[in-house]
């Protein structure tokens, strides 16, 4: 096991000490050790611990303690007038709104609790004494994982370019890859995420199989060339289906699309804006 300089701050050691002599395991993990070892300034130091909720709370009784979420295990201690969230060691259920787990399961072993973070340099964690713990490959049954194409949202995705644009001319950004700079930025940039079958990659090629992804597009593709074509149909864009890419003749550059709008084909062009009706 490897053994860091890093200096944990006052209030966060003293909250793994008193973890420690109450016969626990506690470790500082995540974005804090992430940070540090970045040499990047850390602004929240996060513990697990092998402590059930009740016990972390009779661990600091005497201290304020805020039950800031035990139905997860997670429980808020001041000290110094420092906040460090301290949670269990879990395994997580499933994340219907994006945010938080329906269920989790506390477990005893830190490597399990690990296992369902969503990248391996999120995945590591830092004892009292210096000791970095690292050998774990994300990816475990309850684990996130990008796989193939990632899908951004309107909000992500700027957030990410003023990210890039602020960035990316640095010296030690210069030569990196987006992953990379994505990876810097976890604490701010959060991806959506659905579960399917290991065996399933998405692919979107067309509008109809991001709307069977993501049903708010349905009603709002995010097009102002749709949004102006619905409006001179007078539907709203959910009506307009079934689109195609049109391609330069015996070439691949996209020069166009058709789509369907009651039971009839449309044609669109990209060049002199114009949409027609093909066929019935």
């Amino acid at each position: 096991m490897k053994i860091l300089d890093i200096k944990i701050p006052k209030y966060a050691a003293q909250a793994l000490k008193m973890l420690e002599n109450a016969g626990f395991e506690a470790w500082c993990v995540g974005g804090c050790v992430r940070d540090s070892i970045r040499g990047a300034q850390v602004h929240d130091w996060d513990i697990c611990t092998s402590a059930l909720p009740e016990q972390t709370l009779a661990v600091f009784d005497g201290l304020r303690t805020i039950p800031t979420g035990l139905k997860h295990g997670t429980v808020t201690v001041i000290i110094d007038g420092e906040q460090v969230e301290i949670t269990t060691y879990r395994t997580d259920g499933d994340y219907l709104d994006h945010r938080r787990p329906e269920s989790v399961q506390f477990v005893r072993d830190i490597r399990s609790d690990l296992e369902r973070r969503d990248f391996t340099i999120n995945a590591m964690c830092l004892s009292l004494r210096g000791e970095l713990f690292d050998r774990v490959s994300v990816g475990g049954e309850n684990a996130w994982y990008m796989m193939g194409h990632v899908f951004w949202s309107e909000p992500f995705s700027r957030k990410f370019v003023e990210i890039l644009e602020r960035e990316y001319d640095t010296p030690e950004i210069r030569d990196k890859l987006w992953e990379a700079v994505y990876a810097a930025h976890l604490d701010e940039l959060k991806l959506r995420i659905r579960r399917y079958d290991q065996s399933d990659i998405f692919e979107f090629d067309s509008l109809d199989e991001l709307r069977g992804f993501d049903a708010s597009y349905i009603d709002d593709t995010r097009s102002q060339i749709i949004r102006q074509l619905a409006a001179r149909l007078g539907c709203g864009e959910a009506a307009l289906t079934d689109f195609h890419a049109r391609k330069a003749c015996g070439g691949t550059q996209a020069v166009g699309f058709t789509f369907r709008y009651q039971n009839e084909t449309y044609q669109y062009d990209y060049k002199n804006k114009e949409m027609e009706k093909i066929n019935g």
